[in-house]
């Protein structure tokens, strides 16, 4: 786990969701923070972007 944060560690939160190198699980982080986006918006009222800045703890201001 080290060695591969360290490799893909200063990837953007989305490029390194993509790297994750077992199929399986890379599906089935999407399938979450896609989930998360559309609980977001339809209880929340929360824009996509928030959404992501709050599912990988950034601060980021587009």
């Amino acid at each position: 786990m080290k060695r591969w944060n360290a490799e893909f560690g200063d990837l953007g939160p989305l490029l390194f969701l993509e790297a994750i190198p077992f199929r399986e699980t890379r599906n089935y982080c999407r399938k979450v923070l896609v989930s998360s986006v559309v609980y977001g918006y339809l209880y929340q009222d929360l824009s996509v972007r928030e959404v992501l800045d709050w599912f990988f703890l950034t601060d980021a201001k587009d």
